[in-house]
């Protein structure tokens, strides 16, 4: 297992939501602190809003997809 994937087994075990997890154990990457990627991805645990339609792992790859290859431009 990869170290950034046993920190986020290690962040959901201590009680992070799975959107967290995922987020957070990535979120140096990207240039954001630990602190903000919990309070950014806080919403998608477990599925949006907590309604499991969409899993949290999913919304937060979905997050980190966005950060490498999103679009800035409305074009």
């Amino acid at each position: 297992m990869s170290v950034r994937s046993q920190r986020a087994v290690e962040l959901f075990n201590s009680g992070a939501a799975c959107s967290q997890s995922i987020v957070t154990a990535y979120a140096d990457l990207f240039g954001i602190n630990a602190e903000t990627a919990m309070r950014l991805s806080c919403g998608f645990g477990g599925g949006v809003g907590r309604m499991r339609e969409v899993c949290g792992v999913v919304s937060g790859m979905a997050m980190l997809a966005g950060l490498k290859f999103g679009s800035v431009s409305p074009d």
